[in-house]
């Protein structure tokens, strides 16, 4: 689920973008309900994939996604947290591990998961999966 954006959206357009995008085999079913879009997916690995990929956007806004039970109010579901890769440069090569990676993002979010494999080779440039919370987004 996620909030309708201050741009108008047409739901068949939306839907149909988003099915292209995601390159989805199974159904797409959206619906607008209460100013935010419910998505209905037919296959659980397809929903489990998007909802821990992303970050997604759409007509240049970004698409928060919750999970929702489909019994209580749309308006109850939480949207306000955002889980994305940040990239993070100029780690000594000793610092390249799972604990330093986690304490670097911990002023940022939530850590998630690092890349393994660039943890493994020990890369430069290393990837950390991060919730942020938008409520308290600071914009660069």
């Amino acid at each position: 689920m996620t909030d309708r954006m201050n741009k108008p959206v047409v739901t068949p357009i939306l839907s149909s973008v988003l099915f292209g995008a995601w390159n989805l085999k199974g159904k797409l079913l959206v619906r607008e309900e209460e100013s935010r879009f419910v998505f209905q997916f037919k296959s659980k690995v397809e929903r489990d994939w998007i909802a821990g990929g992303g970050p997604w956007s759409f007509n240049g806004g970004m698409l928060i996604l919750a999970e929702y039970n489909g019994l209580s109010s749309v308006e109850d579901v939480s949207l306000n947290h955002l889980e994305v890769w940040i990239l993070i440069a100029g780690l000594r090569f000793v610092m390249r591990n799972n604990m330093v990676l986690s304490r670097v993002v911990n002023g940022l979010g939530v850590f998630v998961r690092a890349d393994l494999g660039l943890i493994q080779r020990k890369d430069k440039i290393q990837r950390v999966r991060v919730v942020l919370d938008v409520q308290n987004w600071i914009p660069a």
